[in-house]
């Protein structure tokens, strides 16, 4: 572990990020014998966090600026390196760094052509010279802009049937096994405002139509889609330590000899060959954080959560709207709140996740609300100007900053969000009783009729309270919340919207508040 090879990547990714020819500034830190083991041993040995952060940087990505979409979809662009036959499709805007981690970071591992390549280029040319190495046979294969490609016809079948059966016909004549990633990148242009409206039809409009066939789709471990929207601002690489470039990428290649596993994940509704895509890309992130280590049972939760996520955007019916949700709590709390005791998380939507701390932070904050990914950025950034718009009125909980890029919203909290989906640091949701809260409410109502009929006070009434907010209170809170911050139109009251102690109620989570009006109109 001493002998590791670590430097500071600002003087090498940075220069990178400007040109690709300054990759050869990192190729003075030439592999030593001893190098891959110590890199491997340092990775099983070290805090999940620190590596995390060291192997962003080592690409030249901000671990502390960006989302977790952001840093999930460039990490999952490296593990096609540590795992074979690992195949990936990148859609999205120009300028949002679709293929820059293969044409500068991992370049020399990393076959790039421009364009659906032929069938001789695919499998080799029977009368060409035998030192040209079919495409099938690389480790990594870009394809880039394969929306600009016309002549598909022969070269899609038979990277369909390679892909499949992960074999094909070496210059027509013997058959041969393929272990290369396919990785194809596509610009599509589009608007995304919510989860709801990333469908597969959408992302692939731009390609050829002989590949918007779902069996070719299909094929492919995962769609990653790259708009600015989803990411908000992407942010690149800062001072810190991390690898050279030269061992990152003969480690990740070492990794391809590790065996796959099958883990223990809900796979509810997934079947055939999609079952071994989603255990692929999990494997995958095994391997670069853990090498042949077992990971913890809450790494295993999260990335399964992402993996049938981007894997259902190949198939045209999504299994989720989004990759965020209870079994992430883990990681989060690893991850971003390693030193804070939490409380609870509460998922305030599919793109922001409240943090309740045990105890207020030196700033006498007690909450956060992290966004995950651009929509929870936008949602921020709209809680915090309605906030400075409203913040004399005595109806909302105090936000005191928005700190990190617009990533996170500090607040002082009053009381506790009125959900009853509260989840501890396992994804467990927090001890609630059986009955729901308007049955329970109701029987305190019943309680309150008897003592007023007959004047004799129940025994019970003593130790009962109304639990939530009762729905005869719920209307007055609405028409309170409309009146005060002018949200008219307001077709139901949100638990994830208010929250409650024992002397009053209070609002956050404005945005969401504020979708409700405006997709009620």
């Amino acid at each position: 572990m001493k002998n590791i090879k670590r430097i500071n990547m600002n003087e090498t990714i940075n220069q990178v990020r400007v040109s690709k020819q300054a990759y050869k500034v990192t190729q003075k830190y030439k592999i030593m014998e001893g190098d891959l083991e110590n890199f491997k041993r340092y990775i099983k040995n070290t805090a999940l966090k620190t590596k995390f952060e060291e192997l962003l940087i080592s690409i030249g990505i901000s671990p502390n600026k960006n989302t977790l979409m952001t840093l999930l979809i460039e990490i999952t662009k490296l593990i096609t390196l540590a795992e074979k036959n690992l195949n990936l499709l990148l859609v999205g805007e120009k300028s949002q760094g679709k293929s820059a981690s293969y044409t500068l970071v991992l370049s020399e591992k990393c076959k790039i052509i421009s364009g659906i390549p032929t069938v001789a280029e695919l499998r080799g040319n029977q009368i060409s010279n035998d030192s040209v190495t079919p495409l099938l046979d690389e480790i990594v294969l870009l394809i880039e802009e394969i929306a600009d490609s016309t002549d598909s016809i022969k070269s899609i079948p038979l990277l369909k049937t390679a892909l499949e059966s992960r074999e094909y016909l070496k210059c027509n004549k013997t058959k041969q096994k393929t272990d290369t990633s396919v990785i194809i990148t596509a610009n599509n242009y589009k608007d995304f405002k919510d989860y709801d409206s990333i469908i597969t039809s959408t992302l692939i409009e731009t390609f050829p139509s002989n590949s918007k066939d779902e069996a070719f789709l299909n094929r492919f471990n995962g769609i990653l889609p790259h708009y600015k929207n989803l990411f908000s601002e992407k942010y690149y690489s800062e001072n810190g330590l991390g690898f050279p470039i030269v061992i990152l990428q003969e480690a990740l290649e070492s990794y391809r000899n590790i065996p796959s596993k099958a883990y223990d994940i809900d796979l509810d509704g997934i079947e055939g060959r999609n079952i071994t895509q989603v255990y692929s890309i999990i494997n995958g992130f095994v391997k670069l954080f853990f090498a042949d280590d077992t990971p913890p049972k809450y790494f295993i939760d999260a990335i399964g959560e992402w993996a049938k996520y981007i894997n259902s955007l190949t198939s045209f019916k999504p299994i989720g709207k989004t990759p965020f949700n209870s079994k992430w709590c883990g990681l989060i709390k690893e991850l971003f709140y390693k030193d804070k005791e939490v409380e609870y998380f509460s998922f305030l939507s599919g793109s922001r996740v409240l943090v309740k701390f045990k105890e207020p932070t030196i700033n006498n904050t007690n909450s956060e609300i992290l966004a995950l990914d651009g929509f929870g950025v936008n949602e921020n950034r709209e809680d915090w100007s309605l906030y400075n718009k409203y913040k004399n009125d005595s109806l909302l909980e105090e936000i005191t900053n928005l700190t990190q890029e617009n990533k996170v919203l500090e607040l002082s909290l009053s009381g506790n969000i009125a959900t009853p989906k509260k989840y501890n640091c396992d994804g467990k949701q927090l001890p609630f009783t059986s009955i729901d809260d308007e049955e329970f409410n109701n029987l305190v109502i019943s309680e309150i009729e008897k003592y007023a009929m007959f004047g004799n006070e129940s025994p019970k009434l003593k130790e009962l309270n109304f639990r939530g907010i009762p729905s005869f209170l719920k209307e007055d809170l609405k028409k309170n919340i409309e009146r005060h911050l002018k949200l008219t139109n307001l077709p139901k009251m949100l638990e994830t919207t208010y929250t409650i102690n024992e002397n009053n109620v209070k609002f956050l989570n404005l945005a969401v508040l504020r979708k409700e009006v405006l997709e009620s109109l």
